[in-house]
C-alpha cells in the first residue's frame, strides 16, 4: 500500500483498471459524517502492516501470527440471536456425521476401515481434489480413535471420522505450499490451531486439498467439479469442496476471504460455513487479507458444519448430534416432528434487489423454492429493500484484498505465477486513503444491514450464493441473464457482502437448475448466529426438489 501519489505518477499493471473502477465505486458511496462506532474520521483498526508487524514469518517457522479479534458489540450493534432452537422447534436434520457415528457406535465399521476407504477413494479421485495424502498419520490417528472407543471414550461426532484440510493450513512435518510455485512454502514444526482442535476431537486427517494460488482466486486450477468433471469446482477452496462432493470425506476445512468457502460449496452441491470473523483461531494458516480471512468447514450438510464449528470454538454440542437425535429413523424431509413448526417465530428477509434480473437461468426458481420451504416450516419471509450502496461490497473486498495481500506478499521471496505477481503489484499501488475509505464503507454496509434487519424484524438474509451454476473449467467469462461477466467477478458478487462486514454466512444446497447443476442458497446473519444459520439452512436443504 502506497501513500497518495501525485496525478500522473501511478504505476500500471493488468489489474490497474479493475482497481480504478473499484476505487471510483467506493468514492461514490455517501458516508455519514460520523465514522464507524460514532467516531469521526477513519476506523480505528490499523492497516495490514500494523496488524502483522510488517514482517512475514520465515519459512519453516510453522507459526503464523494470530491476526485480528472479534469486533466489539459497538461495531456491529447486533442483538444476540444466535442460540440453538430447542427440540420442540423441530431440531436438526441428520448429516453424514450422524450416519458415520452410528456405524462406529454399533461396530459396523472401524475408524481404520473408514480411513483406508477414504485414502483409497482419494487415490482414485478424478477431480484433482488432493495435493497430498497422509496415510501414515491418518492410520495412526484412526488406530488411536478405535482404541479409545474400545475403552469407552468418545470425543464427539468427529471421533474417528476422516477429514481433509486446505493446503494453506499447517500440519507439522507436512509441506504447506499455498497453491504456489514457492511463495510461502514451508515445512511447519507445529500444527495450525484448527488442526490440533480437530485431532483432539478424534478426527482423522487424511490429506491436504488443492487451492487457488495463495487463495487469490475464485476458481481452483487443476481441480474439477465432481458433479461434472468438465465444470469448475470454484475456489479458492475448490479441493476441499470437491473432496466432500466426491464422497471422499464428510468434512474438509477451507478458508474464506471473499467467498472461497461458499462459492465452491454452492457449485459442488455441498454446504459451506463462513463463521463470524475472529471466532476461530487463525494461527498456522497462511494469511491473505487478515481483516477478512477466516477458516471454516465444508460438509455434506449444514448440521455437519455446525458440529465442526462447535468443535473449533468449544461451543456446546447441539442435541441432535447425541444418540437421542430428535429425527426419527427414515425421516429426511425436514418436516417438523414436534408440535409446532421448525422455524416458528423466525423471520427471514430476502433482498431481491441485490440479484433480481442478474442471475442465471434457474437460480430465481431455486430461491423461490427456498422461500417456500421456509414458509412451510413456519418462518415469516419478508422482502427487504437494501440501499443500493450495498452493491459496493465487491469493490470493498477488491481494494482490501489487494492492499493487504500486497503488504504481506509483494516483497516476499519465493516463486509465483506472473498473474499473482501482477496482482500483488497492483495491491502495492493502493493508496492509503483508498484503503481507509474501503474499510469505512465496509463498516457502513454492516450498519445498513443492521438497520434493514431491525426495520423488518428479520433474523437472517436469504440470497443466492453464486448468481450462476458451475462454469466450464477454465472459462474466463460466464453468461448471466444474457450478458457476459468475468467468471471470478460473478462468483464473488454475492459472497462479498458477508466477507467485508465480518458477518457469518452459510451456503447450502438448494436443488439444481434445469441442467442438473447444483444451486446454492446463502444465509447471512448477525455475529455468532452460526447455529441459527445452520438450523435454517437445514430446512432449505432438506426440502429441496
Amino acid at each position: 500500500m502506497t501513500p497518495d501519489l501525485p496525478p500522473g505518477q501511478e504505476s500500471a499493471s493488468p489489474w490497474t483498471a479493475a482497481l480504478e473502477r473499484a476505487v471510483s465505486r467506493l468514492r461514490a458511496v455517501p458516508l455519514p459524517e460520523n465514522g464507524p462506532d460514532g467516531m469521526t474520521g477513519p476506523p480505528s483498526e490499523p492497516g495490514p502492516s500494523a496488524m502483522t508487524g510488517g514482517d512475514l514469518p520465515t519459512a519453516g517457522a510453522g507459526q503464523w501470527p494470530t491476526i485480528g479479534h472479534l469486533p466489539d458489540d459497538s461495531a456491529g450493534r447486533w442483538p444476540a440471536v444466535g442460540h440453538l432452537p430447542d427440540d420442540s422447534a423441530g431440531g436438526w436434520g441428520p448429516g453424514g456425521l450422524d450416519a458415520l457415528g452410528a456405524r462406529l457406535r454399533h461396530g459396523a465399521a472401524t475408524a481404520v476401515e473408514l480411513a483406508e476407504a477414504a485414502l483409497a477413494a482419494a487415490e482414485a479421485d478424478a477431480s484433482g481434489a488432493f495435493v497430498a495424502l497422509l496415510p501414515d498419520r491418518a492410520i495412526a490417528a484412526a488406530r488411536r480413535a478405535d482404541a479409545e472407543r474400545r475403552d469407552g471414550l468418545v470425543r464427539g461426532p468427529l471421533h474417528g471420522v476422516p477429514v481433509a484440510v486446505k493446503d494453506n493450513i499447517d500440519m507439522a512435518g507436512v509441506a504447506t505450499r499455498n497453491g504456489t510455485r514457492g511463495l510461502g512454502h514451508r515445512v511447519p514444526v507445529r500444527d495450525a490451531t484448527v488442526v490440533r482442535l480437530l485431532e483432539e476431537a478424534g478426527a482423522v486427517v487424511i490429506g491436504k486439498t488443492r487451492m487457488h494460488e495463495l487463495a487469490w482466486g475464485m476458481t481452483t486450477p487443476g481441480c474439477r467439479n465432481p458433479r461434472d468433471l468438465s465444470r469448475s469446482a470454484g475456489g479458492s477452496s475448490g479441493g476441499s469442496a470437491a473432496a466432500v462432493a466426491a464422497g471422499i470425506v464428510e468434512i474438509a476445512l477451507g478458508t474464506d476471504t471473499g467467498g472461497s468457502i461458499r462459492n465452491p460449496a454452492a457449485l459442488c452441491g455441498v454446504a459451506g460455513l463462513r463463521p463470524t470473523w475472529g471466532t476461530i483461531p487463525m494461527a498456522g494458516i497462511t494469511p491473505l487479507a487478515p481483516t477478512q480471512d477466516t477458516v471454516g468447514p465444508i460438509a455434506r450438510s449444514a448440521a455437519d458444519c455446525a458440529a465442526v464449528f462447535a468443535t473449533l470454538t468449544g461451543s456446546p454440542w447441539p442435541a441432535a448430534f447425541s444418540a437421542g437425535s430428535p429425527w426419527p429413523p427414515g425421516e429426511r424431509t425436514g418436516t417438523p416432528t414436534h408440535g409446532r413448526p421448525a422455524l416458528h417465530g423466525r423471520r427471514v428477509a430476502m433482498p431481491d434487489g441485490l440479484w433480481r434480473g442478474r442471475v442465471g437461468e434457474g437460480i430465481a426458481d431455486r430461491m423461490a423454492a427456498a422461500r417456500d420451504a421456509l414458509l412451510a416450516a413456519g418462518a415469516d419471509v419478508v422482502e427487504l429493500d437494501l440501499p443500493g450502496v450495498i452493491a459496493a461490497a465487491p469493490a470493498v473486498t477488491l481494494v482490501v484484498m489487494l492492499a493487504e495481500s500486497a503488504d504481506l506478499w509483494a516483497d516476499a521471496p519465493g516463486a509465483a505465477s506472473a498473474e499473482l505477481r501482477a496482482t500483488l503489484r497492483t495491491g502495492a499501488e493502493v493508496r492509503a486513503a483508498d484503503y481507509v475509505r474501503a474499510r469505512r464503507v465496509a463498516a457502513h454496509l454492516r450498519d445498513l444491514i443492521t438497520a434493514g434487519l431491525r426495520a423488518t424484524g428479520a433474523d437472517l438474509l436469504l440470497l443466492p450464493t453464486v448468481p450462476v451454476t458451475a462454469a466450464p473449467a477454465g472459462a474466463d467469462t460466464v453468461e448471466v441473464a444474457g450478458r457476459p461477466e468475468a467468471t471470478g467477478a460473478a462468483y464473488a458478487r454475492l459472497t462479498a457482502l458477508a466477507s467485508v462486514t465480518g458477518l457469518p454466512a452459510l451456503s447450502v444446497p438448494a436443488g439444481t437448475d434445469a441442467t442438473g447443476r447444483p444451486v446454492g442458497a446463502q444465509l447471512i446473519g448477525p455475529p455468532r448466529a452460526e447455529a441459527l444459520l445452520c438450523a435454517v439452512g437445514t430446512v432449505i436443504a432438506s426440502s429441496r426438489v
